[in-house]
């Protein structure tokens, strides 16, 4: 798929004479190929990038990926909660992204180094398109999968919880190995998959958002942390409902211009009204401008090719 108007200038700008050699980069891929020259043969790179991953030699593999002399990115997208499982991925990693800004501390103390930056997911253009509503959908869709975590329930309770009892539809998407339990699962459409989510969302007028980490929860005082779905909702052209997340205003979100997010049950049921309505799809336009603008793969690559190659130490 051809580039969008900003990833071509991203590309002409800051990626255009860049080679990658992609290590074990798993579902990033398709999001990441557009944006940048990947190359067969690392010997040919730049450098390295590659993920958290926890496929059998994993490891291994970047250690072996020293010998070629290049420097090893390294993004890990499952910061916070799983950050003691990958540490020792990380610390073969001449350069180590995390989707948790407040993990940058802990990187360097672990790791004895500062070459530790934050890198959100994102959206892909190419991929994440406003699409025609289906016939049959519902005031409210979710992409998410179930989880006992305390922010997961908390999100539950604070957003979807008082949104079904005031009788607005739902259409959900997830695993079948992360069914929800009675009575969410009489929702379920499909299964979720990262590469439709754009149709997907085709199913519902708003998006919920409820695959965050929230502060004060699961053991984690403070987390500046958002999932590929808020990116995504908003590329997607949709009006985007979310639980509250300490990342948002980080990333630039403004509350009511790009998406609203919510800390009440009593929000949620005021903020409903406005995103099913003319409000909302403004609102949703502002959004999708936003993230075209800032959030994107070839965002994220010209910051890694960024960071990479001018700290080459």
């Amino acid at each position: 798929m051809e580039p969008t108007h900003t990833e071509k200038k991203i590309i002409e700008n800051s990626l255009a004479n860049v080679r990658i050699y992609p290590l074990g980069c798993g579902f990033l891929m398709p999001f990441l190929h557009p944006c940048a020259q990947f190359v067969e043969n690392p010997g040919e790179a730049d450098f390295i990038l590659s993920m958290n991953n926890l496929a059998a030699g994993a490891t291994e593999a970047l250690i072996d990926a020293k010998k070629f002399g290049k420097p090893v990115a390294w993004w890990t997208i499952e910061d916070p909660n799983w950050f003691e499982n990958f540490i020792t991925q990380a610390a073969h990693a001449d350069f180590v992204f995390t989707t948790d800004e407040i993990c940058i501390p802990r990187y360097r103390e672990r790791l004895g180094h500062e070459r530790i930056f934050w890198l959100p997911l994102a959206c892909s253009p190419e991929l994440h398109q406003p699409l025609e509503l289906a016939d049959d959908a519902t005031d409210l869709v979710l992409s998410g999968n179930w989880y006992i975590n305390d922010a997961r329930q908390w999100a539950i309770k604070t957003l979807l919880d008082p949104l079904l009892e005031a009788d607005y539809t739902l259409t959900l998407f997830c695993y079948e190995d992360f069914m929800w339990s009675e009575p969410y699962r009489r929702f379920w459409k499909a299964q979720t998959h990262y590469l439709t989510t754009a149709e997907q969302y085709r199913y519902g007028r708003v998006v919920l958002g409820m695959n965050n980490q929230r502060s004060g929860m699961d053991g984690i005082e403070k987390t500046f942390m958002t999932s590929m779905r808020t990116f995504e909702a908003l590329a997607c052209g949709k009006p985007f409902l979310s639980s509250h997340s300490d990342a948002f205003e980080r990333l630039g979100f403004v509350n009511g211009e790009h998406f609203v997010w919510v800390s009440s049950q009593t929000e949620a049921l005021i903020q409903i009204e406005k995103l099913l309505g003319t409000e909302g799809l403004q609102i949703a336009e502002a959004g999708r401008d936003f993230v075209l603008a800032n959030h994107t793969y070839a965002h994220r690559l010209a910051r890694i090719a960024e960071a990479v190659l001018e700290n080459p130490g």
